[in-house]
């Protein structure tokens, strides 16, 4: 691989996934997986060998799938060595501890478990599907929530009447009664271009989000 110019030890982690897996075709069968507490799983399916980087290549490939998937269980079979090893990250002493505590008490709220199992009794990956409006008919209001201003749109059928910000600053604001008062504030703006007739109002900000459970949020 060619290193770079600036910072001659420095290896992308995509690059060393991709290398590793390309080096190392046989080895031992492991099976990683993420489970929410809605039961959902994500789960990768790997192959690990005696080499010293297949531990550090184990551990990436947990630790992409748990910031992808989120959860609180995190459930390896196949290789003791593998599950030892992430055990030994992801506790409240170990190299990767502000993951264990953020994917875990923070994000999930519960401690983040790493569980060893055989490899068929990892669980399988499932999906669902949200149901979501398909239907841009009406009249709506849609909120972004950021962190110095508030933005608002109103749309009727999905085409925009007027468009706006709401000034605020949640980081600096502990009462609940400004954060209520600025988003009706937006509301009634945005209302008043749709005649206070109003049948969606929709909010987006940055953060993770547990169904409608606010699990992290710099906002507030």
């Amino acid at each position: 691989m060619t290193q770079p110019e600036l910072d001659k030890a420095f290896v992308p982690v995509y690059r060393f996934l991709a290398e590793f897996e390309a080096a190392h075709q046989t080895g031992t069968p492991v099976a990683i997986a993420v489970e929410r507490r809605d039961g959902l799983v994500a789960r990768r399916d790997i192959t690990v060998d005696a080499s010293p980087a297949a531990l550090t290549y184990a551990g990436l490939v947990a630790d992409a799938l748990l910031w992808q998937a989120g959860g609180s269980r995190l459930i390896v079979g196949g290789d003791d060595a593998v599950a030892r090893h992430l055990q030994a990250l992801y506790s409240p002493t170990g190299e990767w501890r502000f993951d264990y505590d953020f994917l875990g008490r923070q994000a999930s709220g519960r401690p983040l478990d790493v569980i060893a199992c055989p490899l068929d009794e990892v669980p399988a990956s499932t999906a669902t599907a949200s149901r979501i409006a398909r239907t841009a008919h009406g009249r709506s209001i849609g909120i972004d929530l950021g962190g110095s201003d508030m933005k608002y749109a109103a749309t009727i059928d999905g085409e925009v009447v007027t468009s706006g910000e709401v000034v605020w600053h949640p980081k600096q604001q502990a009462d609940p009664a400004y954060h209520f008062e600025r988003v009706q504030a937006a509301i009634r703006l945005a209302a008043q271009a749709l005649d206070n007739r109003v049948d969606y109002v929709c909010y987006s900000s940055a953060g993770m989000f547990d169904g409608h459970r606010v699990a992290v949020t710099s906002l507030f």
